[in-house]
């Protein structure tokens, strides 16, 4: 996964899919503020 995020921060993109990825995952796991954003 760390390896992937560094290939993600090399793509905008992939960097942007990555941030909302982890704002739902974020979401399930109970994570308020992160879903607010």
């Amino acid at each position: 996964m760390k390896q992937q995020k560094r290939i993600l921060v090399n793509n905008p993109r992939k960097l942007d899919y990555d941030q909302a990825w982890a704002i739902y995952a974020s979401a399930l796991a109970g994570r308020g503020p992160a879903a607010g954003e």
